[in-house]
């Protein structure tokens, strides 16, 4: 049996995520996780079918939950359950056929709009591509235009970039485009002489760097295992 202590405690987790999956933050989350599997389900119905899982599971546990302390935490576990339950209806459609199997966008890289919860978990996002882009350092991918392992670092360094918090002053490819280039200056020793040389390497590489984090993320999202 729970102690007031952890009772009270348990409580308060409770109505940080319930007040999270109320707002619209949750709603576009939901709404970014159902596109990135190609689904068009309701967000909103998303949002309360995780707060039924979730509130089964608050009901089950024998102790407060260890990583729940602010509204930023409430987002990050309520998003987790989000995407479990967006995975299995994708598993589920997938199963009689009727999942709508579309290309992940080149990148999923933009930063959250909605306010400092949703950054949280566009930022649990980007640490877990970086995972996934850690190890397959070990066996870098072939490139016309750059070694391997350029294309690998090229990639990560992209992804600090975003979480460093480079917004710029556009979005799209555009902005994509602009991150590849400077994160390929950083990380490639070898820059050809010319202009035209170094334009050429940079839209080679760029390919390829938009390819390894394009697959990268695909694995993170559980559609490339």
């Amino acid at each position: 049996m729970l102690s007031d202590l952890a009772h009270d405690l348990l409580q308060r987790q409770r109505a940080l995520i319930a007040e999270w999956l109320a707002s619209e933050s949750a709603a576009s989350t939901a709404k970014r996780y159902l596109r990135w599997r190609g689904l068009d389900d309701d967000p909103n119905e998303v949002c309360n079918e995780a707060w039924v899982r979730i509130t089964a599971a608050l009901d089950r546990r024998g102790a407060p939950l260890p990583d729940v302390a602010t509204v930023d935490d409430a987002a990050a576990y309520a998003a987790r359950t989000i995407d479990n339950l967006i995975r299995d209806r994708r598993r589920r459609l997938a199963r009689r056929g009727d999942a709508r199997v579309d290309d992940i966008p080149e990148l999923v890289l933009t930063t959250g709009d909605d306010g400092p919860e949703t950054r949280v978990v566009d930022r649990v996002l980007l640490e877990q591509l970086i995972e996934v882009l850690g190890r397959r350092a070990a066996a870098p991918p072939s490139c016309a235009g750059c070694p391997g392992a350029v294309v690998i670092a090229t990639a990560l360094e992209v992804v600090h970039m975003v979480l460093a918090g480079d917004e710029g002053g556009d979005r799209g490819r555009a902005w994509i485009d602009r991150l590849i280039h400077t994160a390929l200056e950083r990380t490639d020793a070898h820059v050809p002489a010319t202009d035209r040389a170094q334009s050429q390497r940079k839209s080679r590489c760029g390919r390829c760097v938009v390819d390894v984090l394009s697959d990268a993320l695909r694995e993170v999202l559980g559609d490339g295992r």
